[in-house]
């Protein structure tokens, strides 16, 4: 009876282990992508006018919007230098249309649309972003 009881105590040892490297190596990563993150969004300045210098990320993983009950945008919390917010990105079926969605909600509730100025990753697009400029042909 002893062995068995030893047996179960290294499973369940073994199972707590497992499970807790899992989770503290998930963490860990997401951890990083956000420090990668706020150096990108530190790149954009429209966000740089809104926040400043951002000094942290928070990718909500499990935070929904009415607007996409299956989780298809993707929420970050900012903290910058000078004010903070929430960026909400991605595309949303609305009837038969997709439509994008790019915005950014400050702390005191004020709602700014970002749609055709901001890009992430390869979402959205921005109106000032420079293009890959063409072969020279000229003489």
């Amino acid at each position: 009876m002893k062995k068995v009881v030893y047996i179960l105590c290294a499973l369940a040892l073994t199972a707590f282990l497992l499970v807790g490297s899992c989770a503290g190596l998930f963490f860990h990563v997401k951890n990083q992508e956000e420090d990668v993150m706020a150096e990108l969004l530190n790149e954009k300045t429209i966000l740089q006018e809104r926040l400043g210098v951002i000094e942290y990320v928070n990718v909500n993983l499990t935070t929904q919007d009415n607007r996409a009950p299956n989780g298809e945008l993707m929420i970050m919390s900012l903290r910058g230098t000078k004010n903070s917010g929430t960026l909400t990105y991605g595309e949303i079926l609305e009837g038969n249309q997709t439509i994008a969605i790019m915005e950014l909600k400050l702390a005191d509730g004020t709602l700014i649309d970002m749609n055709g100025k901001l890009e992430i990753m390869g979402w959205g697009t921005e109106e000032n972003a420079s293009q890959p400029s063409g072969l020279n042909t000229g003489p």
